[in-house]
């Protein structure tokens, strides 16, 4: 008769009872290992941060130097005492008199236009300047 060989588990291999705690310790080793290089990366990353952010705030300031100078400029371009100037010494312009302007007065006013969900205004009307006030200058 053959004798029965007593058989182990199948997980319970010859080596597995002595490879379990090698193959737990580097399941540790490299868990932490992982979470070691995650830190790293993660302080690496906060310092570039960091820095764009810097860069970015120094940008932000010369941005709002240069936009402000430049509403300056805009500002001294616009101003009414040298557009006043610009027009009579380089153009040649001069203020008009109180007899050189004429205003004319209309009858029946157009009444202003409707918004556009309203109807359209009638060709007839559309495009005259009937109904509108102006005051003309007339030059000698």
């Amino acid at each position: 008769m053959r004798r029965r060989r007593a058989s182990l588990p199948r997980r319970m291999s010859k080596f597995g009872l002595r490879w379990r705690p090698v193959c737990w310790f580097a399941v540790i080793i490299c868990i932490l290992l992982g979470a070691s290089v995650g830190c790293v990366w993660q302080k690496v990353k906060l310092i570039t941060m960091g820095y764009e952010l810097r860069r970015l705030s120094l940008q932000e300031r010369t941005l709002v130097a240069s936009n402000t100078r430049c509403k300056d400029v805009v500002a001294k371009l616009e101003a009414p005492v040298r557009i006043e100037a610009i027009a009579r010494n380089q153009l040649g312009m001069v203020r008009p008199q109180s007899w050189q302007l004429v205003s004319i007065r209309m009858e029946n006013p157009v009444p202003p236009p409707k918004p556009d969900d309203e109807e359209p205004l009638l060709p007839e009307t559309r495009g005259s300047i009937k109904g509108f006030s102006f005051a003309a200058v007339f030059l000698d």
